[in-house]
Parts: structure tokens; C-alpha cells; sequence
């Protein structure tokens, strides 16, 4: 397994919590997977932003009570943690565990600090593939950035169900693909967030990914 992309989210105390990725595949330069069954194992772990670096070694999120064992993908991809307090929450990308396997989907999903995985439920009805939802928490609640184009806001239920809000872009956000979770900017009282922007260059098969 070798690392990916991490998601964190600031804790007590002048630290951060980090949710590390890891996958057991590799791209090759055609952008295919080298592997039939395609596994990531994730990893909770807390930063020290004073300088100590690690306090703690990374534990290793157990999510088999909530796939299929013979899923031919296994674990949660495109983790995005929104909340922490006596657990931490996060938006995620899953297959269909239930069948061995399907399109992705988003959960929520929510593990205690010794890597116990307490739940793992769906967000999305499964009759598409869905992933990339940007969650954060704006006055206690829970919302996402369903989408760019257009610009699609979410909201999330007691009982988790979602309503959205379209709102219009001053821009072209038609090649926006997700991104990292909205931070709130306490000097500028504005949200910010990272996108990622797909474009295919001119005479080559592979997508590009940029970053605004």
C-alpha cells in the first residue's frame, strides 16, 4: 500500500486531525488501474502543530463489517472529515458493498479515535454514480457542495435526507470536480475551498487536473 491524498480537519487544543489514504493499486501511464480487485485501508492519526509532529502512531480504520467479502472494491475513497468532537465524521466515496460491487457512492461515515468504524451509511440512492460531495459545518449544521455546475448546495436532515439549493456561478464551472471542504476565513468572513479542474490538452488522451 503507499499513501494518497489526505483530508484534515482542525482539533482542540492547537491540533489536527488527519485521515491518511492508502490503495494497493497503481496508475499506469494510460491512466488504468494495475489490478483487478482494488483495495484502500485508511488511517486516523492526530498532528501537533507545534512542532512535536505525530502525537500519536496512525490506527487503521476497520470498516469489514460493512462491505461485502468478496467486493472486488473495498474500503472508502475521497475521505473529506467535516467534524470531530467525541467521534469524527467524514463524507466518503464507496462502492456497493452489499452486492461485491457497483458504482461508487457517497456515505457518511463516522469512526471513534481508536479507529472503530461506528457507522457507515448511505447519502446517495445508488442509481448513479456520486462522489465528491464537499461537506463542512456552518452553524452547527451539516452541509455539502453537491456540485459546480451548477452551483448546488446541500443540506443534511436529522434523519440524513438532503435538500438542495441551486445558486448561479459568476463563472464557467462546467470542467469543476470537486475539491477539498470549505474552510471558513474568519479575517475575510468568506468560505474558501480548493477545486479541482479537469481539461484534456490538446492532442492528449489523459485528463489534466488543475487547481483554482
Amino acid at each position: 500500500y503507499v499513501c494518497c491524498n489526505p483530508s484534515m480537519i482542525r482539533l482542540p487544543d492547537d491540533k489536527i486531525g488527519v485521515n491518511i489514504r492508502t490503495v494497493n493499486y497503481r496508475i499506469d501511464k494510460d491512466g488504468r488501474y494495475n489490478r483487478g480487485d482494488i483495495h484502500t485501508v485508511n488511517w486516523w492519526t492526530v498532528w501537533e502543530t507545534s512542532g512535536r509532529g505525530l502525537s500519536r502512531m496512525p490506527t487503521r480504520l476497520r470498516l469489514d463489517d460493512f462491505y461485502h467479502h468478496t467486493a472486488s472494491i473495498r474500503g472508502i475513497e475521497d475521505v473529506r472529515v467535516c467534524a470531530a468532537n467525541d467521534n469524527i465524521y467524514a463524507f466518503a466515496s464507496c462502492a456497493d458493498w452489499k452486492v461485491g460491487g457497483g458504482d461508487p457512492s457517497v456515505h457518511q461515515v463516522v469512526w471513534n479515535n481508536e479507529g472503530r468504524c461506528l457507522s457507515c451509511d448511505p447519502l446517495s440512492d445508488g442509481e448513479k454514480c456520486e462522489k465528491n460531495w464537499l461537506p463542512f459545518l456552518r452553524d452547527g449544521q451539516l452541509r455539502f457542495i453537491y456540485s459546480h455546475e451548477p452551483f448546488t448546495l446541500g443540506e443534511l436532515d436529522q434523519e440524513g435526507k438532503a435538500t438542495y439549493k441551486h445558486t448561479p456561478l459568476a463563472c464557467n464551472g462546467s470542467g469543476f470536480r470537486g475539491g477539498a471542504s470549505p474552510v471558513w476565513d474568519e479575517e475575510t468572513k468568506t468560505w474558501l475551498w480548493v477545486i479541482h479542474e479537469v481539461t484534456v490538452v490538446q492532442g492528449q488522451r489523459k485528463r489534466t487536473y488543475l487547481h483554482r
